[in-house]
């Protein structure tokens, strides 16, 4: 004996049990790229405050270190002044892994370098320059193919992280910026292996998941499925 049914009533769990399964896959994938896209910006703000707090460190040293008490002079430095600190500021970049150091005045001048070939040159105005201007230090990623802010030729990498750190007066004034850059994966190389972790971790819970919903569904489906 049988119980009569509806026509396509055969079918409705299995289409229900699809349905179910895709929604909550799509559900799951679009959680992972938001999680994905939160979880990137915040590190890279966090690696980017770090390497502004360290790099400020580097930037004293040059100040208080590299001039020896001598006064910072930006208009027209002697040049055993410039041969001096010339040195010391490439020894500085090879010991930390800088990729250009430069000293400059408020107005973009070069006075000092690791690279000699840039000083004296006027570096283009940027958002970044004119914020160090004002007494606040700025660190940026330069990617996708975006020029870099160093003065003279492109440093020729595909990203880097420039920071401009500002040299205050006993007054807390601004008297001239510190610009350095690195290479972009010295600052944000552990960030790509993080996003990498996190989504094997939510792909790992969307195939538990697909596989639980599966048994809950199945057992119910499938006597219909054999009338």
């Amino acid at each position: 004996m049988m119980i009569a049914r509806l026509p396509g009533d055969r079918s409705r769990r299995p289409k229900l049990l699809a349905l179910v399964l895709g929604s909550v896959l799509v559900l799951v994938g679009v959680t992972a790229s938001a999680l994905s896209a939160l979880t990137s910006a915040h590190l890279t703000k966090a690696s980017l405050t770090v390497a502004v707090e360290r790099d400020a460190a580097l930037a004293e040293y040059v100040v208080t270190d590299l001039f020896a008490g001598r006064p910072l002079d930006l208009e027209s430095p002697a040049a055993a002044d410039v041969a001096a600190v010339t040195e010391g500021l490439a020894a500085l970049t090879r010991a930390e892994g800088l990729l250009r150091v430069e000293i400059r005045s408020l107005e973009g001048r070069v006075a000092y370098s690791d690279a000699p070939s840039v000083i004296g040159m006027h570096a283009d105005p940027s958002v970044a320059m004119d914020t160090a201007r004002r007494g606040q230090a700025t660190a940026s990623v330069v990617d996708d193919g975006a020029a870099d802010s160093a003065a003279g030729a492109s440093l020729g990498l595909a990203g880097v992280v420039e920071e401009y750190l500002p040299i205050l007066d006993r007054d807390r004034q601004p008297v001239a910026v510190v610009a350095l850059w690195r290479d972009v994966g010295s600052v944000m190389g552990s960030i790509g292996e993080t996003l990498r972790d996190i989504m094997l971790i939510v792909l790992a819970a969307r195939l538990l998941l697909s596989v639980v919903l599966f048994l809950v569904f199945r057992p119910a489906s499938s006597p219909l499925a054999r009338h």
